[in-house]
């Protein structure tokens, strides 16, 4: 017999439950956790990697558009000097004639340009917007990652407690000596909650899902594709009591 445990980023596990609540729970808040801090350390350093590798890019890249800049001007070189040559020519040819005068600009739009150059140049340009993009968002990520990584250590002597799919708690803490398979459900889906104790002012405990905030987790393909799911509404104290009681 096993439940499946929900926790984290979308992340899961499965869990045997023919044992002691106890040992189930102490299973479940060790393993779970080793999971959490494992994934936001993997992204971290997969979010590094992405990092250099766009660096990479983006010098590439840079020194792309400088040639094609370079192959502009050297292109405007030679159309100058053409037109001096030209300009000579037509004045040797012209001897004495009256010069035309130069025909009229049309009023509208400036023509599209539809130099190959040009065209790649502003193209290029765009990739590296691009790229820069993409580096200040991991860089970002790997900050959030950090902040991650901090709140992890707020989970030291945390009381864990689960909730099904209705988000109905099932109040472990009070059945540690009981097996988990006499009111869990075999093949079960359930929710990893932690449990605070109520403040000076509240008489009831904080109920609240051992989740991760998944923007620093995900890639930028990722992110691109996220679609936020409804996930489990938790019922409040007073609520889970009755059904407790039912």
């Amino acid at each position: 017999m096993f439940i499946l445990v929900y926790f984290g980023y979308r992340q899961h596990r499965i869990f045997t439950i023919d044992c002691l609540t106890a040992s189930l729970m102490d299973y479940i808040g060790k393993l779970c956790l080793e999971d959490m801090v494992e994934i936001i350390a993997k992204r971290e350093e997969s979010h590094s990697k992405e990092i250099t590798n766009l660096q990479k890019k983006l010098t590439a890249t840079e020194k792309k558009l400088e040639k094609v800049e370079q192959q502009l001007r050297d292109e405007a070189d030679r159309l100058k000097l053409e037109e001096l040559q030209n300009e000579k020519a037509n004045a040797k040819d012209a001897k004495g004639k009256a010069a035309k005068p130069p025909a009229p600009k049309k009023g509208g739009k400036e023509p599209v340009s539809n130099n190959p150059l040009e065209i790649e140049k502003v193209e290029v340009a765009k990739e590296i917007e691009t790229i820069r993009s993409s580096i200040d968002k991991y860089s970002q990520k790997i900050v959030g990652l950090k902040d991650l990584s901090k709140k992890m250590s707020g989970f030291d002597n945390v009381v864990f407690d689960l909730v099904d799919k209705t988000g109905e708690r099932k109040f472990t803490k009070t059945k540690l000596d009981t097996i988990a398979n006499t009111f869990l459900s075999d093949k079960g889906s359930y929710y990893l909650v932690k449990v605070t104790p109520p403040e000076p002012n509240e008489t009831e405990e904080k109920v609240e899902l051992v989740q991760l905030d998944g923007a620093p987790i995900r890639t930028i393909e990722e992110d691109a594709t996220y679609v936020e799911g409804d996930g489990v509404q938790l019922k409040g104290a007073k609520d889970a009591k009755k059904a407790k009681k039912k």
